[in-house]
């Protein structure tokens, strides 16, 4: 689950820094992206000019082949402001009502 999450990160936010996956995964991701680089899934795409000059990753052609992508292009559209607003839910522990679908509810 924590390449797949990893994954899905590099996916949507390349290229990215190992902290920066860490921010969003909220854990330390060094072991899961040493897994992923040795399975060709993942490669280095060059250097970010911040501090210590971290490494961004990306995804590879291996990952677009494994997932039968032929571009990125084709990865499901992704509605970023949901997972913020249901992290903020988390954090806070406010949860907001639901509408309810009344054709949902058969007596």
């Amino acid at each position: 689950m924590a390449a797949l999450e990893t994954l899905a990160i590099m996916a949507y936010q390349q290229p990215i820094t190992r902290p920066g996956v860490d921010a969003i995964r909220g854990v330390n991701s060094d072991s899961v992206i040493r897994n992923l680089l040795s399975k060709g899934l993942i490669e280095e795409v060059g250097r970010s000019d911040g501090p210590g000059r971290p490494i961004l990753y990306g995804t590879s052609t291996e990952f677009l082949q494994y997932f039968g992508l032929s571009s990125l292009k084709e990865l499901p559209k992704i509605d970023f402001e949901r997972p913020a607003s249901r992290l903020h839910q988390i954090k806070t522990g406010h949860q907001p009502e639901l509408p309810l679908d009344n054709h949902l509810l058969k007596e």
